[in-house]
């Protein structure tokens, strides 16, 4: 990882892409904290011009895909086997998030505020060419796919991606086409927490960055963090407060803890 750290004033873009999720995740954070984002449950007047959800979840999310595979084709020749399993792993993750999901999600035509679209726009322009770069052009990791702590973190990836699915099909189920009111979700990952989809999506990206040991998927996870711990206190604030049958041993997004 340190051997990554030193060439960084020779790629000023990958520098200040990585520089700039680092801001991101530190801003984050005590943002989120005390202000719930205001999309789905949350949405609220104030934002400024509105999209409809799933055009809004394209536009932030297809950079993340798009930019990954652009800059991975263009540096291809010097990855690694291991660098193509990670790269596998995250544009399956963001094909999903970018072109599938958001014609799947209920409550599609709701508005998103452009703010939040264009702030994760950005963000995921730098971080998808970023972890490209450091897959190819930077991978001087000595880890391979065959240590325990690759195993560990394919293992993790796997897991996380089935609390996610399951998760949001669940979320899927809870309502009819066209239907618009919220319920409590059961099943699965939600007996335990009220986000699973969040945690799921944790453990996927920690398992990624124990994979891969680049520096730019620690700073991923870091901001995955950053993004969904605050998120995930909002949404169990929200179940607690919007019903009062609300089961009351749930914890907020890790089991049995917090």
């Amino acid at each position: 990882m340190i051997e990554q750290l030193l060439p960084l004033t020779n790629y000023p873009l990958y520098s200040a892409a990585a520089l700039l999720v680092v801001a991101m995740a530190t801003i984050t954070f005590p943002v989120l904290f005390f202000i719930s984002a205001p999309y789905g449950r949350h949405q609220r007047e104030g934002w400024g011009p509105t999209v409809p959800a799933r055009w809004g979840w394209v536009l932030m999310e297809s950079p993340a895909f798009l930019g990954f595979v652009v800059v991975f084709a263009m540096h291809q020749e010097l990855a690694t086997a291991t660098g193509w399993v990670g790269a596998s792993i995250y544009a399956a993750h963001y094909l999903y998030r970018a072109f599938i999901f958001p014609f799947r999600m209920r409550g599609g035509d709701k508005a998103k505020p452009l703010l939040t679209c264009f702030l994760g726009f950005a963000v995921n322009a730098c971080i998808g060419p970023a972890l490209a770069f450091g897959l190819t052009v930077l991978w001087t990791t000595p880890f391979g796919p065959w240590t325990p702590s690759a195993f560990s973190g394919l293992g993790l990836v796997l897991a996380g991606a089935l609390v996610n699915h399951q998760s949001d099909l669940i979320l899927h189920r809870l309502r009819q086409p066209g239907e618009t009111t919220y319920r409590i979700p059961y099943g699965g990952f939600f007996q335990w927490v009220s986000a699973p989809n969040y945690f799921g999506e944790i453990l996927q990206w920690l398992g990624f960055a124990l994979f891969t040991g680049i520096p730019m998927a620690w700073i991923f996870f870091a901001l995955t963090l950053a993004n969904l711990l605050p998120r995930a206190r909002s949404h169990h604030r929200w179940y607690k407060i919007e019903f009062p049958d609300y089961p009351t041993d749930r914890k907020a997004l890790i089991p049995f803890v917090w």
